[in-house]
């Protein structure tokens, strides 16, 4: 804050400060001698200032008046001082310091109420911050007696300077103003003498003037806010500059303008100077005071105190011309524009800016307000963009466009084709001047350059003169180059390599040479042959002072604008035009070096656009394209190495011909262009022209110049290089030790040609897998470069970047990356970051960092590679377009699908353009492209595009080229992936025999074919012969190239594939298990293969439920991973998602929903919601939760997978109706069976639609919907279904293969809940026999035949069978997964369950806590497993009566799903309804009710009233209730829920007969026995219809029709159907069946109503002795039995022996049920009511 500002605070605060500064006034001016305040006095004289002739002093007026203090206090912010002026008279201050009684003043800062005179202006040499001079008004008042003034600046008149003397001492002082004080002193000021100082007059009007700036300006904020920026008021108020420099229409006066105008607050004046030349200088500043004389204007300008700006506009000359009318002092504002950046001479190169052309965005705007087409930006941007695109962005010309179509000269959609035909016209015509009234055209502004150009051609002074005419030739040769990085090297390889040619023996040869037409004008050299470059850079200078040319970071490389580049083009005439073009040839020609060293690789690379621009150029004028051997040559390296093979094609043809005719076959020149003609050829892929030429050079050059002559040998490289393309990698190989041999004995062991030839060795040994070998040679070959030719060289660092790839392909990526970093720095700091060598090892590096994984580090590199190249290239040049597709390869591994497509299809279809459909590069980005949509699952597009490419190669190179059978290979794998495994299967056989017969059947790709049509088998289910086939791939592979080949473990990983399909994971694990060792022996630990191994291995080992060891192993993977990659590579996610996978395998659900929480969310992070991976990990995490019963926040996420990939992919993608899948499947947890099925039919027509009715997966689909029918019990359906998946898949794939077999299974168990029983056991005796003759008796999938087996065994009451096939499979399972496995865990519970049907409780219990405890040890008591196998164990308790234990487990499974999975999940509900079913047995009806009924409103609410489960819960509650005697509300409930399930599922319906048949009993005990038999004879008349006559269902619903019979007292006809019951359960289900001795206990009950005594006792004694027998005495289903027996003995009054019996049963039953259970009171009631008649 400025002290002005601090008084005006001060005042309006008031007096309270003043007693805070009396202290320190006090303290500054106490007394002192007169001698120390002498001895402080020193005034620095300044002499006159030679810039000033006149002080202007200004008045003015502050608004403060004074009266509002009698004094005022200031204390200065730097030095602390205190600044007092008094107002008015002056008054005493005794009261505040002893001394005088007037107080001392300090002038410290501008005070402009007291001070009529400002000094502008300050010397910041003599005072450290900027002060201005105030003294005192002349009033009535007399001045204070003494003034200090420190740090100040006095400007006064020569007459005052002369009164004063230094050192001076206290006194009367005439001292200028300050005449009158007492004592004066002056420290540390300077005085600056004028000629005249006008006292008390304001300065001159001065017009503040500038143009208004255009209403069409657009854009350029940024260079507006730099501006803003640079020349923001600054506290010391220095000067500011600034120069904004650039060509002609760039827009550098607009931008003035504008920001002048933005600045219009800050700068009250602005003072705009045309400063083309001199004279409109002086003229502008005439205009500004209205004086003649510019230094006095200039002075007027200096002496302004509000902010100004000087605008010094087109200051195109020299910086002397500006510099001398610069307004004096060092205040204000300056800001210059010009084409010349000499001009930062005056304002610094940091205070300046080259303007760049406008922004894309921008210009399109700008073209729309010019051309007042409101519209054109949102209705045609393609087209606006183009047109701005064309004028490169540039303002004027944009601006003249807008013009020009605005007065309809030229229609908007025809503006381009009138510039390309028309371009000179449009760009020079007056009449097409821009809207901003610009006083030029395009072109004019530039011609306003060439004019002055011309004019200093042709003065007098030489060295000027000559600068010129320099400045005109570059112009004029340069307008036939690429526009972009002309380098100054050109000329002078140019003008030295020209010196060096004997012209005269060439010419003697007898071919035309280019040479004979060289003009040294431009690049002459002195006596030593080195070329004059001060002469040369003469002309540029000419060209940048005018902005024409454009230097770039590099001194020796300069560039023009395109429009320049045009414009220059079009002024000549047609004869100058071909006349610059064929000298700028022959330059170019000169240029080229035919060195193969790195250097001289760069610079011809550096050329090719020039090359190819001159070539263009030269077509469109007309010249004529005569041979000239030397530029023929020459050009064609460079368009072969470029990859324009056609034109180098054309070339060497040429050459090859016309030395073939004047040399003849043999000589050296043509045997040369012969090879570098067969070179093309082969890069082409024209493989066949390039062996038949390259054999012909080689016999030939063998014959002529003999084998070791170098020639021969680089034509030996040349045709082991055409072996390796087709394959012939043994032929190639020996060629290349052969040449290595040669020069070895040559040149040297050390030379490097000898090297070389070692490396292209090194190079066929990689091709064909013999990876050390390779890395030996190559490791030798740059430790010898190396030694003798140093780190930094060429050779050295190509020797580097081999090895480096080599060892990438080993897998050895930190190595390989290492390696790659060094080429690629030691590159950038030899080469530049721009060298095509450097962008080379960049791209290996970016390669080297996306093997490794490291993705993100891959992408930026590549995308630097791709823009550079782009700029330096093009975007159509070879290089570009690998950069294009590597960064595409990139994404695809990023799983960015779409960016990846849209790259490729760039790359395919820009390669198609420039090099053909043809083209090995075109058909190889095709199948790049088709891979990624395989990617994406758009199976169908990639076989299309495999197919193209596949017709392409065989067309073009042959059915057996190596090529072709890889495009059918891949074709292959696309028929694979669409599921039409038989087309597949045909094609790769093909592939495999045709490679067999050309390669051999070792060859590496013949190996690579069987391994392929292994797979294909393994996809067909065909395992042996997968296996078969692969065992032969990985024994031949370990035969030719070792067990640790990369090629031979990964055919044991494969095998090892096949063995996990097949079941065998023991053999799995130990062939992946030597793999891993192998692997990390050679790779080390953390290696990005080993862990890859390591994971597999993990996954082998789980499924074998070795879950603990396989955590281990996912743990050890994650943690090396995210220790080495992070923890957001895409490898250690996929560990967290594998160790999740590990974690549901132990039923840690949690766990693994945790684990795949943070790979979803990191996955969503780093690729976005909508990415494949992250919808795939969103798919694994709704399985994790729907794992843990939260189904409905499972459904949630799978709806929101679906609607995703629907969006993304369309519905009937295979990604999308997966999706719909696991929908269906949620769906089918919820028991909504309805939505289940509509979905899976979806799935099925869907894919039916898409892939056919046989394809696999539209069988996986029918299965699936045959098994939602059943779930619904729509069995007839299922049937069919699965019955046509069974048939279809038998036709495909054979009745032994996996797919069928299942389809058997699962047909069977349909038939199973049919009751079809007969049917089942056949099934699934023949699903058994089969995969034990094919997998073994102790194969996974054969034990889980034999479990299937034996239920149908069970469910048939053959429970002998049953066990005996369920011990086998428990100890085959405990045999190879051991006791603690989960399967051998099921296995005992499944055998549990069969004791348990058997009776055999004890022996069940004992399995069930084995199971339980073991499970509750591995997986913790609150596991889902664990609280089954609980739960299973009550049910025995509960069927022994031990109703206590029991209800204790039920309620500890209920209380822990409860808290795990709160109280409205499925299997808490479950848990729930056991435990009612507990109470009720226990007579605790209430309890039961309780329960019942929150089980009931609870689905109610989470299902709805019409789902299954809710409609089981209430027929619960409604049987409950029926126990309790509530007959009504029973009743009431039950029909409710019969009426239910006959609307929702039919009156057949399984449920729907079941809810029958408990109305039915609810009508019997109601008494309503017609209804209850209606009932009964239609729940029997439709299980006999659906079922038959023999199923269990149909059984039980005759055994109660007898019973309703009985009760009716019809008891012949209860006879007949029990006796039919009991003699069909007696067949079927043997004597000892619990239902048959059911039957046998009914039958006797009729028996003795029909008082059949005898024979009622004899069958319930048979029953009683059996029962006791299977399930105990003390069992309620034994005390029941003998319970009926005691009351057939009563009937045949043994009235002892019944009592007797009866106290028994009473004992026991309050031991078993409780003294207050139902049957134990009506024993008890019975027992009484007997005792008191025998007493009576």
């Amino acid at each position: 804050m400025s002290t002005f500002h601090r008084v005006k605070t001060f005042l309006k605060k008031g007096k309270e400060k003043a007693a805070l500064l009396t202290t320190r006034i006090r303290r500054f001016f106490s007394p002192k001698p007169s001698s120390e305040v002498a001895a402080s006095l020193s005034i620095d004289l300044a002499y006159p200032n030679p810039r000033m002739s006149s002080a202007v002093i200004d008045k003015s007026v502050d608004p403060l008046q004074s009266g509002h203090m009698e004094s005022l206090m200031i204390v200065d912010d730097n030095t602390g001082a205190v600044v007092t002026r008094g107002f008015g008279a002056a008054e005493s201050f005794t009261n505040v310091a002893e001394g005088p009684s007037t107080m001392p003043m300090i002038v410290d800062e501008f005070s402009p109420e007291a001070a009529p005179m400002i000094v502008d202006g300050f010397s910041p040499e003599a005072a450290p911050r900027a002060v201005e001079l105030a003294p005192l008004a002349a009033t009535s008042s007399p001045l204070t007696d003494s003034v200090v003034v420190s740090g100040a600046e006095f400007v006064m008149a020569c007459e005052q300077a002369a009164s004063l003397h230094a050192p001076h001492a206290f006194g009367p002082v005439n001292l200028g103003p300050f005449a009158g004080s007492q004592n004066v002193m002056v420290i540390n000021s300077t005085f600056t003498v004028a000629n005249t100082v006008l006292m008390g007059q304001n300065p001159c009007n001065l017009v503040s003037q500038k143009p208004n700036s255009s209403t069409l300006f657009t854009g350029r904020r940024e260079i507006l806010e730099q501006l803003k920026c640079h020349f923001a008021p600054h506290v010391d108020k220095k000067r500011q500059m600034f120069l904004l420099y650039g060509m002609g229409g760039i827009g550098k006066t607009q931008i003035c303008l504008k920001f002048a105008e933005e600045m219009s607050e800050l700068i009250s004046k602005v003072f705009w100077i045309d400063a083309s030349s001199t004279d409109t200088i002086a003229l502008s500043l005439k205009g500004i005071s209205g004086n003649a004389d510019t230094l006095f204007t200039l002075q007027q300008i200096a002496a302004l105190q509000d902010e100004w700006l000087l605008v010094f506009d087109n200051a195109d000359g020299g910086p002397e011309v500006v510099e001398k009318f610069l307004p004096p002092g060092s205040k204000g504002n300056i800001l210059i524009t010009s084409r010349n950046l000499a001009l930062q001479r005056i304002t610094s190169a940091e205070n300046s800016l080259s303007l760049p052309e406008m922004a894309k965005e921008d210009a399109v705007i700008l073209l729309q307000k010019s051309s007042c087409l409101v519209s054109l930006v949102n209705d045609q941007p393609e087209l606006a963009e183009k047109i701005v695109s064309e004028l490169c962005c540039l303002p004027l010309a944009i601006d003249q466009a807008g013009a020009a179509i605005h007065s309809g000269l030229c229609d908007v959609h025809k503006y381009l084709e009138h510039l390309s035909k028309q371009r000179q016209r449009l760009m020079s015509n007056s009449l097409f001047r821009g809207a901003s009234q610009y006083d030029r055209t395009v072109y004019g502004t530039f011609e306003l350059s060439y004019g002055e150009i011309e004019a200093r051609a042709t003065r007098p002074n030489p060295h000027l003169a000559k600068a010129a005419q320099t400045a005109i030739l570059i112009l004029q040769t340069c307008a036939f180059y690429h526009y972009d990085n002309i380098s100054k090297d050109i000329f002078k390889h140019a003008a030295e390599q020209s010196r060096l040619q004997d012209v005269e023996e060439e010419i003697k040869l007898g071919l035309p040479l280019a040479i004979t037409s060289f003009d040294y004008s431009l690049l002459p050299v002195d006596d030593d042959g080195y070329w004059d470059e001060l002469f040369f850079n003469q002309g540029l200078q000419v060209l940048l002072s005018f902005s024409l040319i454009k230097r770039d970071l590099s001194s020796s490389v300069f560039s023009m604008h395109p429009l320049v580049h045009c414009w220059s083009q079009d002024r000549m005439s047609k004869s100058e035009k071909q006349q610059s073009c064929q000298m700028g040839r022959t330059f170019l020609s000169y240029a080229i070096s035919f060195g193969n060293n790195t250097e001289h690789y760069a610079q011809r690379q550096q050329l090719v656009p020039h090359v190819k621009a001159i070539h263009q150029y030269g077509t469109q004028i007309g010249l004529e394209q005569t041979f000239r051997d030397d530029e023929y040559e020459k050009f064609s390296i460079v368009f072969s190495e470029s990859g324009d093979w056609k034109m180098a094609e054309a070339l060497e043809l040429e050459l090859v011909c016309k030395r073939k005719e004047t040399f003849g076959l043999e000589n050296e020149k043509t045997l040369r262009s012969m090879t570098h003609l067969a070179d093309t050829y082969r890069s082409q892929g024209h493989l066949q022209k390039a062996e038949k030429l390259q054999v012909q050079v080689l016999e030939t050059t063998k014959r002529v110049l003999g084998l070791e002559d170098p020639t021969t040998l680089c034509c030996m490289t040349s045709m082991a290089s055409i072996y390796s393309y087709f394959g012939h990698f043994q032929k190639a190989e020996e060629l290349d030790f052969q040449v290595v041999e040669a020069r070895k004995k040559v040149l040297g062991l050390e030379h490097p040609a000898t090297l070389a030839s070692m490396g292209f060795l090194a190079e066929t040994y990689q091709q064909q897998g013999h990876l050390q070998k390779a890395e030996e040679l190559l490791v030798y070959v740059f430790e010898t470069i190396k030694k003798i030719i140093g780190l930094e060289h060429p050779y050295t660092l190509a020797s580097m970047g081999s090895l480096a790839t080599t060892y990438l392909s080993q897998g050895h990526f930190q190595k390989a990356e290492e390696l790659h970093f060094q080429v690629f720095e030691t590159r950038k700091k030899t080469l530049g970051l721009e060298h095509p060598f450097t962008l080379r090892s960049m791209a290996n590096l970016a390669v080297a960092f996306r093997d490794k994984g490291c993705l993100q580090k891959a992408e930026k590199l590549q995308i630097q590679v791709y823009k550079a190249r782009k700029n330096i290239l093009g975007v159509e040049h070879q290089d570009t377009l690998a950069s294009i597709g590597s960064l595409a390869l990139t994404y695809l591994s990023q799983g960015h699908l779409q960016k990846a497509e849209e790259l490729q299809v760039q790359v395919t279809e820009t390669a198609k353009k420039v090099f053909g459909l043809e083209f090995p590069d075109t058909l190889r980005s095709m199948e790049f492209l088709a891979s990624t949509y395989s990617s994406q699952g758009h199976y169908l597009k990639a076989e299309e595009l495999h197919f193209q490419v596949f017709e392409t190669r065989k067309k073009v190179f042959g059915l057996e080229h190596v090529d072709t059978l890889t495009s059918m290979a891949d074709l292959a794998e696309a028929f694979r992936d669409q599921g039409n495994l038989q087309q597949a299967e045909q094609l790769q056989v093909q592939v495999f025999e045709t490679r067999k017969k050309i390669f051999g059947l070792e060859h590496r790709n013949t190996l690579t074919s069987l391994g392929f049509l292994a797979s294909i088998y393994l996809n067909q289910g065909h395992f042996q012969k997968a296996e078969q086939l692969h065992v032969q791939v990985f024994e031949t592979r370990k035969k030719i190239f070792g067990l640790e080949h990369p090629d031979t473990l990964r055919s044991m990983e494969f095998l090892a594939s096949i063995y996990s399909s097949q079941g065998h994971y023991l053999k799995a694990e130990e062939l992946l298990f030597q793999v891993f060792e192998t692997r990390k022996k050679v790779f080390g630990l953390e290696h990005l293969i080993t862990l890859r191994i390591m994971s597999h291995l993990a996954e082998a080992i789980r499924n074998q439920g070795h879950f603990q060891k396989a955590e281990q192993l996912h743990v050890q993977v994650f943690a090396t991973r995210k220790t080495i990659f992070g923890l957001e590579h895409p490898d250690t996610l996929r560990s967290m998602a594998f160790l999740a996978s590990t974690y549901s395998s132990q039923g840690h659900y949690l766990k693994a929903e945790e684990l795949l929480f943070q790979v979803f969310e990191t996955r969503k992070k780093v690729f976005g919601l909508e990415h494949l991976i992250t919808l795939r990990i969103m798919s694994h995490l709704a399985e994790a939760i729907r794992n843990q019963g939260h189904f409905q926040k499972a459904e949630q996420l799978h709806v929101q997978v679906f609607e995703t990939r629907k969006k993304i992919f369309g519905l009937e993608h295979q990604s999308t109706l997966t999706s719909l899948g696991f929908l269906a499947s949620i769906y089918l947890n919820q028991r909504h069976l309805q939505e289940a099925e509509k979905l899976r039919i979806q799935v099925f027509e869907a894919r039916k639609k898409v892939f056919g009715l046989e394809h696999v997966d539209t069988l996986t689909s029918m299965a699936d919907l045959a098994e939602a029918f059943r779930d619904q019990g729509n069995l007839q359906q299922a049937e069919q279904l699965q019955v046509q998946v069974f048939e279809t898949r038998k036709k495909i794939f054979g009745l032994e293969h996996r797919n069928t077999l299942t389809s058997l299974g699962f047909l069977a168990s349909i038939y199973l809940n049919q009751g079809h029983f007969q049917k089942a056991e056949q099934l699934q005796v023949q699903v058994f026999e089969t995969r034990k003759k094919i997998l073994g008796l102790e194969h996974l999938h054969t034990l889980i035949s034999m479990d299937a087996l034996s239920s149908t065994y069970r469910s048939q009451g053959h429970l002998q069978k049953a066990e005996e096939l369920q011990v086998q499979v428990f100890e085959t399972r405990k045999k190879a997964f051991g006791l603690e496995h989960p399967d051998t865990l099921q296995s005992i519970s499944s055998l549990a369950m069969t004791y348990w049907r058997q009776g055999h409780l004890n022996k069940a219990e004992q399995l069930q806590v084995q199971v339980s405890e073991t499970r509750k040890k591995a997986f913790g008591l609150e596991h889902p497993d664990t609280l089954q196998s609980i739960s299973s164990l009550a049910m025995t308790y509960w069927r022994q009566g031990h109703f206590q234990k029991a209800e204790q487990l039920q309620v500890q499974v209920f209380e822990t799903r409860k808290k795990i999975l709160g109280l409205e999940h499925l299997h808490t509900l479950i848990s729930m309804d056991a435990l009612s079913s507990t109470y009720r047995s226990q007579g605790h009806l209430q309890k039961a009710e309780e329960l019942q009924v929150q089980v009931s409103e609870t689905r109610k609410k989470a299902f709805e009233l019409e789902h299954l489960d809710t409609l089981q819960s209430i027929s619960s509650l409604a049987m409950t209730y029926w126990r309790q005697g509530h007959f009504q509300k029973a009743e009431q409930l039950q029909v409710q829920v019969f009426e239910t399930t006959k609307k929702l599922f039919g009156l057949e319906h399984p449920e729907t007969l079941k809810n029958m048949n408990n109305l039915a009993i609810i009508y019997k005990h109601q008494g309503h026995l017609r209804k209850a038999e209606e009932l009964y004879i239609q729940v029997f008349e439709a299980y006999k219809k659906v079922l038959g006559l023999e199923h269990p269902d149909t059984l039980i619903s005759m055994s109660n029709l007898a019973s309703t019979f009985l009760d009716q007292g019809h008891l012949r006809k209860a006879e007949e159907l029990h006796v039919q019951v009991f003699e069909t359960r007696k067949k079927i289900l043997g004597l000892d069946s619990p239902n048959t001795l059911k039957s046998m206990n009914h039958l006797a009950k009729i028996y003795r109503n029909q008082e059949h005594l005898q024979k009622a006792e004899e069958l319930q004694v048979q029953v009683f002795e059996t029962t006791k027998k299977i399930l105990g005495f003390e069992h309620p289903d034994t005390l029941t039995i003998l319970n009926n027996l005691v009351y057939t003995l009563k009937s045949q009054s043994c009235n002892t022996e019944a009592i007797h019996l009866l106290k028994e049963i009473i004992v026991l039953w309050r031991n078993t049920l409780g003294p207050e259970h139902a049957s134990t009171k009506c024993a008890e009631d019975t027992l009484n009511k007997w005792v008191a008649q025998c007493n009576r």
